[in-house]
């Protein structure tokens, strides 16, 4: 009986799998688009001051809804690409946090000198000269590796069960 019950199993998740037309390609495209609007709302709070691995999850949840958007395949490489994509969005939302809070700080000292504020070229090059030598990419650096701290701790769970997902029902013989 358990054999039979383990066949019909074994059988519906081949099933599965041969119908499961999608591509790593389009689920990493849509993994990654996913990531990115997450890394704005990173950018976002980062910029205000705060780091918090719920904005983590919600990168990982995004990354997960555009990997299953864009119909990605179900296989064990889904997790690989979630993980990555997770990566991409804590750093581009990182670097995108320090860029808008230097951003403004610049153009509130201008606007206390009654000076226009920075074109976007100009501040390019501010932003270039606060990473090469006022130790931004340090400081950068830090908050990437407190952000990817709490963005692990954020999606693990999730990335747990969707790699158990994908990986397939497992038996035990009890006998």
């Amino acid at each position: 009986c358990a054999q039979k019950v383990k066949s019909e199993i074994e059988q519906n998740e081949q099933t599965q799998r041969e119908q499961d037309t999608g591509s790593y390609a389009a689920g990493a495209v849509g993994a990654f688009l996913g990531s990115l609007v997450g890394a704005v709302v990173w950018a976002v709070v980062l910029s205000l001051g705060y780091v918090a691995s719920l904005v983590g999850l919600l990168i990982g949840w995004l990354a997960d809804k555009g990997y299953n958007l864009t119909e990605g395949k179900r296989g064990k490489g889904k997790v690989v690409i979630l993980a990555l994509s997770v990566v991409f969005g804590v750093v581009i939302g990182t670097i995108g946090g320090h860029g808008a809070a230097l951003w403004m700080e610049i153009n509130a000292l201008l606007a206390e000198e009654s000076l226009p504020a920075l074109t976007f070229a100009e501040f390019l090059e501010c932003f270039v000269v606060f990473i090469k030598e006022d130790g931004g990419l340090g400081y950068m650096a830090g908050d990437i590796a407190l952000g990817l701290l709490f963005a692990a701790l954020g999606v693990y769970a999730m990335l747990k069960k969707t790699s158990d997902d994908v990986s397939g029902t497992k038996f035990v013989d009890l006998e």
